[in-house]
């Protein structure tokens, strides 16, 4: 089901690749970042507000390791370590104590170095390199107001490991592989089996017993929360698709241990060990990927060709990723966020064309 253009521009691997509302970012092989879609916050980072359906080189002089994309801003870091955001920062989402945004990377205004950053829909949480847990923007009220204007440490009598970061929640795994969320839990998106906001991290509310080996990887979108353990299974809490749960419970599909899962704001997708993609939840836009929209609008299945897939992100309405080193999206193109050259939406992956 691959719509490939067959022109020859999409020649070197992608190795990573993040969604944002309506636009799109990649790093390659190389180490150079692309960004592509809705610009009008300047969330391309090429310097203009123009919408670009074909993928844009970001600070072409830089080298980049990874890539997050919100729903109207982007952040990445440098091989230097060094982190940078751009677009909308009505927020506070650069954390550089401003609300001005812009249509290039802005570098953060502190100094320490970074290893790992997330982008939520108008806040950005990162890890620094001595493991220290950092949040700003909208949704955590502290010393800066809300929102946070600057980085303000998260859950500082622990080491973080990684993050997720959804619309005003948040969730962080520590060294220890236990995990806490925090912020907006209108939707019992925190895991606490209540709906109390959150200032602070909270450990998770499990119905029958631990994951044997702690928590490996967080995804959140929107109010959607999902995570896969220690031994490779797969769990969800709040809103997803069209069901619910107010605590962590284990995923009916898929039954097969996960190399990795994404949560999308009404759907979410995951690689079998077998490196097969599968999609489930709402396919209004055809951002489940199974080459047709249905009548429910929900759709599930594997995601064709099967195998060799490596990578895979989840967004609102569309959703990318890697296959043997080639970059393939689907579902809503309205703003050109798939990277094809049109704003065709697609129901099944077309290449994109760097």
């Amino acid at each position: 089901m691959i719509d490939d253009a067959g022109d020859g521009r999409n020649c070197e691997a992608i190795i990573e690749v993040a969604t944002g509302y309506s636009h799109t970012c990649a790093i390659s092989e190389s180490k150079a970042l692309y960004c592509w879609g809705k610009n009008d916050d300047g969330q391309v980072g090429d310097g203009t507000l123009v919408q670009q359906m074909y993928p844009q080189r970001v600070s072409a002089n830089s080298r980049w390791k990874q890539v997050s994309s919100g729903e109207r801003h982007s952040c990445a870091i440098t091989e230097q370590n060094d982190l940078y955001c751009w677009g909308n920062n009505d927020h506070a989402q650069f954390g550089n104590g401003t609300t001005s945004g812009n249509n290039r990377p802005v570098a953060l205004l502190e100094s320490q170095k970074w290893a790992e950053v997330v982008a939520g829909s108008t806040q950005t949480c990162a890890i620094d390199d001595e493991q220290q847990l950092f949040c700003w923007g909208s949704g955590f009220r502290g010393p800066y107001g809300d929102p946070n204007l600057l980085p303000m440490r998260i859950g500082a009598e622990h080491d973080w490991v990684a993050v997720g970061s959804g619309s005003e929640h948040s969730c962080g795994i520590t060294t220890t592989s236990d995990m806490y969320c925090w912020g907006r839990n209108d939707n019992f998106q925190l895991g606490t089996a209540n709906n109390d906001e959150q200032e602070t991290p909270q450990s998770l509310v499990l119905v029958g017993e631990s994951p044997d080996d702690g928590w490996a990887h967080v995804s959140l979108k929107g109010s959607a929360s999902l995570a896969v353990d220690g031994d490779a299974n797969g769990y969800f809490w709040g809103p997803l698709a069209n069901i619910a749960s107010t605590f962590p419970s284990l995923l009916s599909q898929p039954t097969t241990k996960l190399l990795r899962l994404s949560a999308g704001t009404h759907h979410f997708c995951w690689i079998e060990e077998a490196r097969d993609l599968h999609c489930s939840g709402r396919n209004s836009n055809g951002q489940v990927g199974v080459g047709y929209i249905g009548q429910t609008g929900y759709a599930d299945g594997n995601i064709e060709p099967r195998g060799e897939w490596s990578e895979v992100s989840a967004a609102s309405t569309h959703t990318c990723g890697i296959r043997d080193g080639a970059l393939m999206c689907w579902g809503d193109n309205a703003s050109g966020q798939l990277g094809d050259g049109t704003v065709q939406q697609r129901t099944a992956p077309v290449r994109v064309r760097f």
